[in-house]
């Protein structure tokens, strides 16, 4: 009599797993979500970095919406270049000279975000002002960028 109990028991435990869908099926969209790796944005030559430093330098106030866009491409890229510099940096483990380079590109970066925040809302009064910050923000980027290339070891 206990073995005729246990089957349907059984059975009914079999049912119920196969109908709760134990699969790997279910389980495929629980994965971690893996970022992409972080692609190094291309070196900017000197070259590029004052013929940049020329063109923001020569937009005007009616021109502010190409200066904008430029620069916003500048922040994206300076965000690149220190997402780069900063794969398998170890603040513990680099030297003093490098952890200063990679403070001061920290600080460079942010620099350069609000100088291009502030093209938003720039009037002509104020365009000669705010367009000089951002050329002096971009300029303090690209050194603070090549002092942390510099100091990469």
């Amino acid at each position: 009599m206990k073995t005729i109990t246990r089957v349907p028991v059984l059975l009914l435990g079999f049912v119920l797993l196969t109908a709760t869908g134990c699969g790997k099926a279910d389980h495929q969209d629980k994965l971690p979500v893996i970022p992409p790796p972080v692609v190094a944005a291309p070196v900017p030559p000197a070259a590029d970095a004052a013929a940049i430093t020329e063109q923001l330098k020569a937009f005007t106030f009616e021109q502010r919406a190409e200066c904008t866009a430029l620069a916003r491409g500048l922040v994206l890229q300076a965000e690149a270049d220190v997402a780069a510099l900063k794969a398998g940096y170890n603040a513990m483990m680099a030297t003093p000279a490098r952890r200063a380079a990679m403070v001061a590109l920290d600080a460079a970066t942010a620099g350069l975000k609000r100088a291009t925040d502030l093209l938003d809302n720039v009037s002509a009064e104020t365009w000669g002002s705010v367009q000089s910050g951002l050329v002096t923000a971009w300029q303090n980027q690209v050194g603070a960028l090549e002092q942390a290339r510099a100091n990469k070891k």
